[in-house]
């Protein structure tokens, strides 16, 4: 894990209000959000996979709400 941070929906609202072309890129709201950033030394390593499936446990435990997977720091960065 490279990064992990936690977003409230108080501190999100006005960033989005005042940030252009910033948007949630989730379909569900919440109180709060993760943020994971992994890296991995290692092209073997399948992080999308990984990443993805502990995202599809989550939502099957009903511990997760929404969620997406970001290829790129583009990707995290822009509306959809």
């Amino acid at each position: 894990m490279a990064g992990f941070g936690v977003l409230s929906e108080i501190g999100l609202e006005p960033a989005e209000k005042h940030v252009a072309g910033l948007a949630l890129p989730l379909e569900t709201r919440a109180g709060a959000y993760l943020l994971v950033e992994a890296t991995s030394g290692s092209t073997q390593v399948p992080l999308d996979d990984i990443l993805g499936a502990t995202l599809e446990w989550g939502m099957e435990e009903e511990v997760v709400l929404d969620g997406a997977l970001a290829a790129s720091r583009t990707a995290t960065s822009t509306t959809t």
